[in-house]
């Protein structure tokens, strides 16, 4: 019988989205930074760049229910829902909720978007996004701009090629048997205490890449043109890590079984709590899409609250996003804020120097803005053996910029978990913020060292396990 090869080239370039709007008070910090994401509301976001190549020729069928993804055509700037069974063209970015699937053209692989609302990833990526391409030599080509997808050799006999293509890296994976899956992910983060550059930035001054590749089923072979590894699923060498700053040779990882975070089915309370209100999400979103997001961040419910504000960051609908973080007044609100800015921050270069920009066109002082960007990136983990840290983050507990006492209180809680107990109102005015800092200086002296030893949460991902979480 003849065998049949079929190939899928997924590339992760860089795609920006630069806007400068003008916020009346500094208390909406969050919903400022946010709106560098692109918006519903601003001519100046920039539209999807679309590579010379793509002629918009229809690539991918969806194959999930209606409104499992949100479109954003190539030179346009507003999403739209689609319906199952849609065309998609090349140049188009897709943003799909957890378990949204497409097909390529010519039915050789599915790929299924696995975006993470929950926190359940070795990687702290939330949605997922991708940008389809023309692929005329290839089954399927697309850049997996952020988080998971989870690809699957579907023809009844031969290999499946996978070319993944990452910044200057380039690895090719051969699913081997009809049926084999790989899942990837990617998410950028900058590393602590990189320095801002106002101008001429160093090329090299970027955020840091990570990407996890995991064999679910079957058998592959990965190789980065200088190394190949034969992987196995699960009990053998299945996975790989990888971080744009680590120059070491391509290793497989040996699993004894899948990590719970590769499975896709729900299986604690919290789980299908989380798939139930993002099914809830998808259904209305299909009959009214105009709604859907804003009942979600008005929800009782704090998980669907949750899958509302990221599915509002993902989508760009910042109205709606404004309108829930003027209103949150809970810590774990003001952190899932945090975590999207940061997540925005990590999607390439020059997203640092936008950020400051808009800052400053806020009316922020250099000084002020400069302090905002060191506190997003994160603390190197050598200063966290010096009081002088602590004794600056707890005198920024009193700072005139709401954005900068939440960001204080938000490192001292990771810095010394012991005071969590200190509790904080997010965007709180200065005055609320005093008895705070009065708890911070009592617990760490001036200088001394938390008691307990900081868990040091800034550490960059990187080498050859699975990185570590940070929101």
């Amino acid at each position: 019988m003849a065998r049949i090869a079929a190939r899928v080239i997924v590339r992760l370039p860089r795609m920006r989205f630069t806007m400068l709007v003008t916020l009346r008070s500094p208390m909406r910090w969050a919903v400022g930074l946010l709106l560098l994401l692109g918006s519903t509301v601003s001519a100046l976001a920039q539209p999807v760049p679309t590579p010379a190549r793509d002629r918009g020729e229809t690539v991918a069928t969806a194959t999930s229910e209606t409104a499992s993804f949100s479109q954003r055509a190539a030179g346009e700037m507003l999403f739209s829902v689609l319906p199952q069974g849609a065309e998609l063209q090349s140049g188009n970015l897709l943003v799909g909720l957890p378990g949204a699937k497409l097909r390529s053209q010519n039915d050789a692989v599915d790929v299924t978007f696995r975006a993470d609302f929950g926190g359940h990833s070795p990687l702290p990526i939330l949605e997922t996004a991708v940008l389809l391409h023309d692929s005329p030599q290839a089954d399927l080509t697309l850049t997996l701009d952020r988080g998971r997808i989870d690809m699957t050799n579907r023809k009844p006999t031969g290999s499946a090629t996978v070319v993944i293509r990452f910044q200057d890296h380039e690895w090719k994976v051969v699913l081997e048997q009809p049926g084999s899956r790989v899942v990837v992910e990617t998410i950028g983060r900058w590393a602590p205490g990189t320095p801002l550059y106002k101008a001429d930035p160093p090329k090299d001054h970027a955020p840091i890449t990570s990407v996890v590749l995991l064999l679910l089923k079957g058998t592959a072979q990965v190789s980065d043109r200088k190394v190949t590894l034969a992987l196995s699923a699960p009990p053998g060498p299945a996975m790989v890590s990888w971080t744009s700053t680590d120059p070491t040779p391509l290793a497989a990882m040996k699993l004894e079984s899948l990590p719970a975070w590769a499975t896709a089915t729900p299986s604690t309370p919290a789980e299908r709590a989380e798939a139930a209100a993002i099914e809830k999400f998808r259904e209305l979103r299909a009959v009214s899409e105009a709604v859907s997001i804003d009942r979600f961040l008005h929800s009782t419910d704090p998980v669907e609250r949750r899958v509302g504000l990221i599915a509002a960051g993902a989508l760009d609908s910042l109205d709606q996003v404004s309108e829930f973080v003027r209103s949150a007044q809970d810590v774990e609100s003001c952190e899932l804020a945090i975590s999207v800015l940061r997540h925005w921050l990590g999607r390439g270069r020059g997203q640092d120097l936008a950020l400051y920009q808009y800052l400053r066109e806020q009316r922020y002082s250099p000084a002020e803005a400069e302090t905002i960007i060191y506190l997003l990136h994160g603390l190197p983990p050598a200063d966290f053996d010096r009081p002088e840290t602590y004794a600056v983050l707890i005198e920024y507990l009193l700072n005139n910029q709401a954005a900068i006492r939440n960001l204080a209180a938000w490192h001292l809680a990771r810095l010394a978990p012991a005071g969590k107990t200190i509790p904080w109102k997010p965007n709180g005015t200065v005055e609320e913020f005093q008895p705070v800092q009065a708890a911070w200086k009592k617990r760490i002296p001036a200088g001394q060292l938390p008691r307990n030893t900081p868990t040091r949460p800034e550490a960059p991902p990187g080498g050859r396990t699975v990185p570590g979480r940070s929101p």
